[in-house]
């Protein structure tokens, strides 16, 4: 079934396991900073965030050339199969150069003297089974294998619960036995991803030099901007490792994850569906059909991730009680609204602006956003740091973002044939600070059932308002569902 005109049951398939995994996540979160002490809870914060990192800097420029080349128009618009051949050895190359590198820094002494060995192997195991996981979920999306990417996604993130759960009791509460438990099950879904006929057909194929030599030309370019990426988003937990020490990235990073995980699944839910379906669109139909489909794409990611960010933001004290354990809340209400605010504008650059760039054949200007934040980042956010401590480095990451995103806006404006900010995304914006400005009202009854309540309040405002000024054309849609109807009853 092609992607682009999936029928409902699919398209709910994705969206079902991405919000159900983005559901598991949010209650992992809820369970370790209640049973972690902030110090332990940054510990597992910087493993998570330095393997990442580093399949950012390994794997991620491949994903995304992967993304954008894995489909074969000579052989009827599906996954070419020489081209997987072709990304498996890539694959492979990469994870053993990874794993030796990290081998000969282990031998010469030259890891950090204060962790133990074992952390690095484990970091280095957790980012090349990322890789090879994040290439095999991206192809189940673009083949249209909805069970199998339920199992991936949502299974992946069931079983790091259970095993991290069940080997952190058995290990006496250590965290080092969580992070074995959570590296375990990401070889294990490693192993499951690629066990289908595809990668068995392109493992015993011949890679032809053509096929490598594609994948790299388009990746390449994009390896610094996606490193860069990646180390705007985790930069600020390393400033406050190195100036403020583990227990203060416990405190900041239990919020950061909370709120990017919320974020960032409800954009990538869009982009599953969107992002393949313009690739399709443009391999068939042309550029100009794609841009249609980009400036769509846009819309919908502003329309829920702005009322998101603002929700978090105005109910900040109810949604700290909510989420996270008693020793994290305070931390978390003076940082939670910056935190929402760069976790969506760094969304919308990864998931709209910087593909803007690659599908318009512009990599190498995708470099540039995340070149000026990291460079922001480094310098106001150290700064931020000694003046206001943990707050100071939260305003210093959103105003890093805010200005790598509107950099980014203004090189990918080429791509549209209109302004991104037009008379439909003006109406979002004013529809989501009204919902806020009423919320924010409220935000001192923040029990976490008063939270609740007053999050589907603002969801009501919010469509209210969009209905009131006709954003996306949501009331001409909504008067011709009912006026067709009540025309087919008569």
């Amino acid at each position: 079934m092609d992607a682009s005109n999936g029928g409902g049951r699919t398209i709910a398939a994705y969206a079902s396991a991405s919000v159900a995994a983005s559901a598991v996540n949010f209650a992992a979160i809820i369970i370790w900073t209640r049973v972690l002490a902030p110090a332990d809870y940054g510990h597992y914060s910087l493993f998570v965030t330095t393997g990442l990192v580093l399949h950012a800097v390994a794997f991620e420029w491949l994903r995304q050339s992967w993304a954008r080349n894995l489909i074969e128009p000579r052989q009827g618009h599906e996954v070419s199969v020489s081209r997987a051949a072709a990304l498996i050895r890539l694959w492979v190359g990469i994870s053993l150069i990874v794993l030796i590198t990290c081998l000969l820094a282990w031998i010469a002494g030259l890891t950090s003297a204060r962790a133990d060995p074992m952390w690095w192997v484990a970091i280095t195991l957790y980012a090349v089974g990322e890789g090879g996981i994040a290439l095999g979920v991206v192809t189940l999306r673009y083949r249209d294998l909805p069970g199998r990417y339920v199992v991936q996604v949502l299974g992946r993130a069931l079983a790091a619960l259970i095993a991290g759960g069940a080997l952190f009791v058995v290990g006496g509460r250590q965290v080092s036995w969580l992070i074995g438990g959570v590296t375990l099950v990401q070889l294990g879904f490693l192993l499951l991803a690629y066990s289908d006929s595809l990668w068995l057909a392109a493992a015993s194929r011949r890679a032809r030099w053509a096929d490598v030599k594609l994948l790299l030309s388009f990746g390449l370019p994009l390896m610094f901007t996606v490193s860069l990426n990646f180390v705007v988003g985790a930069g600020d937990r390393y400033i406050i490792q190195l100036t403020m020490g583990t227990s203060a990235v416990g405190l900041y990073g239990a919020s950061a994850d909370v709120v990017q995980r919320i974020i960032n699944f409800s954009l990538l839910m869009i982009n599953l569906v969107g992002y393949p379906a313009i690739v399709r669109t443009i391999a068939e139909r042309g550029g100009a059909a794609g841009r249609q489909g980009l400036r769509r794409n846009f819309h919908l990611q502003l329309g829920l991730g702005l009322p998101i960010a603002l929700t978090i933001a105005a109910l900040a004290p109810g949604f700290a009680r909510l989420a996270l354990g008693a020793e994290y809340q305070d931390a978390a209400k003076a940082v939670l609204p910056w935190i929402a605010g760069a976790a969506l504008v760094r969304a919308l650059t990864a998931f709209h602006t910087g593909p803007a760039l690659q599908l318009a054949n512009r990599p190498s200007l995708t470099l540039i956003a995340p070149l000026l934040s990291a460079l922001l980042l480094g310098g106001v956010g150290w700064w931020g740091t000694q003046v206001a401590g943990l707050e100071g480095i939260a305003v210093a990451a959103f105003v890093a973002s805010v200005f790598g995103w509107l950099s980014s806006v203004v090189l990918a404006r080429r791509t549209f044939d209109r302004n991104l900010f037009d008379k439909d995304s003006m109406a979002v914006v004013i529809s989501a600070l009204v919902m806020a400005a009423v919320l924010w009202s409220m935000r001192d009854h923040g029990a976490p059932g008063q939270t609740v309540l007053l999050a589907i309040l603002g969801l009501c405002i919010y469509a209210a308002m969009l209905v009131a000024l006709n954003a996306l054309g949501v009331r001409s849609l909504l008067a011709k569902r009912f006026v067709g109807k009540r025309a087919s009853g008569q």
